[in-house]
């Protein structure tokens, strides 16, 4: 049923049933708005406030019909819902509430000029802007559109929320008496500076939420309450959290800066808890010290977990804490992994439960199962085996509401994946997990104890970490039967693009002599179902680039000639439309260096240019996998002069690139002196000239005195090295003497 009604207002306010989610646009002034499938009890409003220059009156009564809450909570709700005129809608979400504010605006103006004759509902319908706004700042920021160009930005919800407060604060006179109506009318309330707090807080302008609540303590006319305290609280935990974000793309070196930002803004808002924690008006709750908490486990710093619990000792005889704090606490514990935090995360259970009466539910169960997943000791899989085994001898109590879901099962599955390299049974448990959540849901069809994608990629991630020779092969069978679950339409279990680069990665883990050629088989396997329909995923860059790593542990002499003809298909964008990245090129090259070819440089050096033409920098790995390729090249005497120039010149290309040697690099540099360079006086020179530039810049191993001539050596005794030759060194091995003793070098 179709239903198409032309609207010649300029937005619609739209209500459907609450058991109807359906497709759905709203379209602009003057165009049509259709609903199909529509409910029999359709309930359609349009906007009859409408605004006369001529007219002096306002239908105050119609204009609060007009509200943008409920039609912009409907206009969310049913956009993620609709999979077409998604853009339409969301670009008719920016119109109605940007015109819903500008139509405030104008009606304080007209009330203040005294051309309205009815202001008695102002303040209230200010108050609900506020309030629109808050929720449409709360969705833009938790929003998972792709792109959001076409809602309004946070940057620019504030900005408008900010003029209309401003607007009524202008108004605003501690003397009641002193003006008339119109201007009382106008005066914000406790609910207008809540409700812009609110909106401070889901922009994430934490700084202005702190200066508007401060000033809130100091004013006469207005009271900050503990709702305006909680949401400052949670203004500084969402900057906290946009900082967490912003770590997730950045590098390891870059994540300090931003750390530090973050803990900064953490202790801003502890300073401010304890200020009013013996306050008497406002005085922090329960409420207050779960959002600190929650605002610590954001930041995963190292010291977490100390400020959690040094902040619960503090506040511990002025707020009776609940469940929901002890699983804050426990998923503090669970964000920064370390030794020793099962047995915390017990003890605390203990105490909680002991103090504060509060018994454990189904979160609490689950968060401490997870911390014994993420824990490095030993027995830590075990552990968290042992929980999951009590959560089902309780889910068969009588009257207990507690049963394990999927997420638990896979927690503990990751759990013995991680162990997997240095257990030999942590495969086999993850796999038997697997089979017994399979039968709890038989096979799939019941989606409550059902495994999903992450949890087969999880039990793909065991074999693949197990090493095993076998590893490649079991993964390929688990590949298989997820296959078969998309053909049953059992979507929830369907193969996902990591699923097929983690079976790609079991098999160079493996070290199968036949590596390349299995994973070259998946790799077409997986392009043959994306391009039929029978899978949703596509292959990414990184399938590729695996596959060409596992040509390394291929047997075959044709492995370089394979490696290229894949490189070959992705520069004529062949391999649908995805073009090689740096480490596709680096994988290639390090094959070459690998390989058995005498002219193994000659080849790399030829992918090398290929990279360069392709317009993809050069790092320090390409340059070090080239200059590794080329001083194991062999050949007549000529041959090996002329790539000891092509490691001398990629030598002065990493100058001219500023790119910086690592300690691989200068253990390659004189390797290809001593392999390649025929004039001994040269030869002795130049080495001379790379141990100088290697202990200035700090990184000196053992490998690489060791690989030094003795006439370069013998004057350098161990037990004298600087620290600062090895202050580079990532992980700086251990150097034995005669007389037994180590040095770090």
């Amino acid at each position: 049923m179709s239903t198409r009604t032309v609207l010649n207002t300029n937005f619609l306010l739209a209500r459907f049933s609450s058991r109807q989610r359906h497709i759905w646009k709203i379209t602009q002034h003057g165009q049509s708005f259709s609903c199909d499938n529509f409910c029999s009890k359709r309930e359609i409003y349009r906007n009859n406030c409408e605004i006369k220059n001529s007219s002096t009156s306002l239908n105050l009564k119609s204009w609060r019909q007009t509200r943008v809450s409920e039609t912009g909570k409907r206009t969310l709700t049913n956009i993620r819902n609709c999979n077409e005129n998604e853009a339409e809608a969301k670009t008719s979400l920016y119109e109605i509430s940007d015109e819903a504010v500008s139509r405030t605006e104008l009606m304080t103006r007209r009330l203040l000029d005294g051309s309205a004759e009815t202001y008695c509902y102002t303040r209230q319908v200010f108050n609900n802007t506020l309030n629109d706004w808050a929720q449409i700042a709360k969705e833009a920021n938790m929003s998972s559109w792709e792109s959001k160009d076409d809602i309004p930005p946070t940057s620019y919800i504030l900005q408008r929320a900010n003029a209309l407060f401003d607007l009524m604060e202008k108004h605003c006179r501690e003397d009641d008496d002193a003006h008339d109506m119109r201007w009382r009318a106008v005066r914000p309330n406790i609910v207008s500076y809540n409700s812009m707090l609110k909106i401070m807080a889901a922009c994430g302008d934490a700084e202005g939420a702190e200066s508007l609540f401060l000033r809130m303590v100091n004013m006469k006319h207005v009271k900050a309450n503990i709702v305006s305290l909680n949401t400052v609280l949670n203004a500084f935990v969402n900057k906290c959290r946009h900082y967490g974000r912003q770590n997730r793309q950045l590098d390891f070196a870059s994540r300090a800066a931003t750390t530090k930002s973050a803990i900064t803004f953490a202790e801003r808002a502890e300073g401010l808890f304890k200020r009013f924690l013996k306050h008497n008006e406002i005085h922090p709750n329960v409420r207050s010290y779960n959002t600190l908490i929650s605002m610590w486990a954001s930041i995963k710093s190292k010291d977490s977990i100390e400020r959690s619990l040094n902040l619960q000792q503090y506040a511990r005889d002025y707020i009776r804490f609940d469940v929901i704090t002890l699983n804050t606490l426990l998923k503090v514990l669970s964000q920064n992994p370390r030794k020793g935090n099962g047995k915390k995360a017990e003890s605390m259970i203990i105490w909680f439960e002991k103090q504060y009466d509060v018994v454990p539910n189904q979160k609490t169960l689950a968060t401490l199962l997870n911390v014994w997943a993420k824990s490095p000791e030993r027995n830590a899989a075990y552990k968290a085996e042992d929980i999951l085994i009590r959560m089902e001898e309780l889910s068969h109590q009588d009257g207990s509401n507690i049963e394990p879901n999927c997420i638990a099962y896979t927690s503990v599955i990751d759990a013995f994946a991680n162990r997997a390299q240095r257990d030999a049974n942590a495969s086999t448990k993850a796999i038997n997990i697997l089979n017994k959540m399979l039968a709890l849901s038989k096979g799939g069809l019941d989606p409550h104890n059902s495994p999903n994608t992450i949890t087969f990629n999880v039990v793909i991630k065991a074999l693949a970490n197990s090493n095993s020779s076998s590893s490649g092969d079991k993964a390929k069978e688990l590949l298989n039967k997820m296959v078969q679950f998309e053909d049953r339409n059992l979507l929830h279990m369907a193969p996902s693009t990591t699923t097929f680069n983690t079976v790609i990665s079991a098999y160079f883990k493996s070290r199968d002599r036949n590596a390349g050629n299995k994973a070259r088989e998946v790799l077409d396997l997986f392009e043959k179902l994306s391009l039929s329909g029978k899978v949703s995923s596509k292959p990414d860059v990184t399938t590729y680039s695996s596959t060409l790593y596992a040509y390394k542990f291929y047997d075959g002499k044709d492995s370089i000639d394979r490696a290229i003809d894949l490189l070959n298909g992705m520069e004529s964008s062949e391999r649908l439309n995805i073009r090689p990245d740096k480490q596709c090129y680096t994988n290639i090259i390090n094959l070459c260096a690998k390989s058995s070819n005498p002219a193994k440089g000659v080849h790399a050096k030829a992918i090398f240019e290929r990279m360069l033409r392709a317009n993809i920098k050069a790092d320090v790995i390409s340059c070090t996998a080239l200059m590794n390729a080329c001083a194991f090249s062999k050949g007549n005497e000529k041959f090996r002069v002329n790539m000891f120039k092509e490691v001398k010149n990629i030598i002065e290309y990493m100058r001219c690139k500023s790119i910086v040697p690592n300690e691989i690099t200068y253990l390659t540099m004189i390797t290809a002196c001593l392999n390649l360079c025929v004039n001994n006086d040269e030869k002795q020179t130049l080495i001379k000239e790379y141990f100088d530039a290697c202990c200035e810049s700090g990184f000196v191993t053992s490998k690489i005195i060791e690989k030094l001539p003795q006439d370069i050596t013998r004057n350098i005794l161990i037990e004298d090295v600087p620290c600062s030759w090895i202050r580079n060194v990532k992980r700086a091995p251990v150097y034995h003497t005669k007389k037994g003793n180590g040095r770090d070098l």
